[in-house]
Order: C-alpha cells, then structure tokens, then sequence
C-alpha cells in the first residue's frame, strides 16, 4: 500500500508506505528521511508479518544519506523474537547507507533499555530524544541546503 499525502504543515510530499494498528512507515522525499512510529505490545511475529517486507519496501525509496525519525513512544517492551526482528530490519536501514536516526523515546523504561541494547548490536547511528519535534530538528541539522 503506497499513497501519498500532503502535510500542509511542512508543505512536504510524504509517501505512506504501510500503516496498520503495530506501525506506520512513512517516506519523505525531500527530507530523504524515513518515519517509523511503533505502537503498543507486539505479542509474536505473527502480529506483524509484513514488518521486514514493508522495510524493504520502503528502502527502495531512500537515497544513500538517509535519515530515520523513529517514534517509540506508545511502544512497549516486546519478546526476544520481536527484538530479534527489529535487530533484522536496523540491519538491513545500516546497510542501505543511514546517516542518522533519531529515536524519540518509549514511555516504558524497559523498551528504552531493549532499543538501546539493538542500537548497539546494529551499529545504527542514533540519537535519543523524548520529543519527536526536537529529534526532527535534530535530523534537519544533517540535511544538505
């Protein structure tokens, strides 16, 4: 599923790539940058089984030099086999050529300390914040004018 939406706010052309109760994945071409927001308790893969499809999907529309504002707010901490999926997908954001990710941070402690622990294994070039507006202008700062 692809669809592009207008944020009037940015005046920026966005395209959905996949939304669903667990995620969003969200393209931005001007920015090169992609948008990720996680929602709630993943129980099994079962729950998300497009998860690393939809990552591919998106990459396809990333030029090298990209950037990922990952929102994890409303996340909470997921089990082993859904980390090990996340630490799937960062592999495979690592090897389409990132610049900088910015992680806005989850509300749970434990979930923080999981993604800080796959950020670390991945070698993702990231950042925490706990505001999604202060990670944007963080990731705008890399922009090339």
């Amino acid at each position: 599923m692809y669809s592009k939406s207008e944020n009037t706010g940015l005046g920026k052309s966005k395209t959905l790539i996949s939304k669903n109760s667990c995620y969003e994945l969200m393209y931005d071409s001007t920015k090169n940058r992609v948008y990720l927001v996680i929602n709630g308790f993943w129980k099994s893969i079962e729950s998300v089984p497009d998860y690393l499809q939809d990552w591919k999907r998106t990459l396809l529309f990333v030029r090298s030099g990209f950037t990922l504002l990952a929102d994890f707010t409303a996340m909470i901490t997921h089990p082993q086999s859904i980390a090990d999926l996340h630490i799937q997908a960062q592999n495979l954001i690592v090897k389409a050529g990132i610049k900088k990710a910015a992680l806005v941070e989850s509300k749970d402690r434990i979930a923080v300390l999981q993604n800080q622990a796959i950020v670390k294994q991945t070698n993702l070039p990231a950042e925490s914040f706990v505001a999604a507006k202060e990670a944007e202008s963080w990731l705008d700062s890399f922009v090339a004018s």
